[in-house]
């Protein structure tokens, strides 16, 4: 299982290498990197996060360039699972 397991962390380490620094401790201020995303980029947000505070969206909808931002009331950390119906309607409209 360990050596199945080698593979994956090492993807897992490259795919996620923004968000870790050298010593692979999490980095919390991905500021530079958000101002640096020129995509269109769909943001959604259960109002109710308490996971991650819906400021967080409001703060990534302003360091993001081209966003469109919804904030789900009465929805927590899980939009897609919480409020399916809706959120792939957003995501549908958002991909035109």
């Amino acid at each position: 299982m360990v050596e199945k397991m080698c593979p994956l962390r090492k993807l897992m380490q490259k795919k996620f290498s923004y968000l870790l620094d050298e010593d692979m401790r999490p980095v919390d201020d991905l500021t530079d990197e958000m101002k640096n995303i020129k995509q269109e980029t769909l943001i959604l947000w259960g109002k109710q996060d308490k996971g991650i505070d819906v400021s967080s969206a409001y703060r990534m909808d302003a360091l993001i360039v081209n966003t469109k931002l919804i904030v789900y009331d009465e929805c927590e950390h899980y939009p897609h699972v919480e409020k399916p119906k809706v959120v792939a309607r957003d995501i549908s409209l958002f991909l035109g």
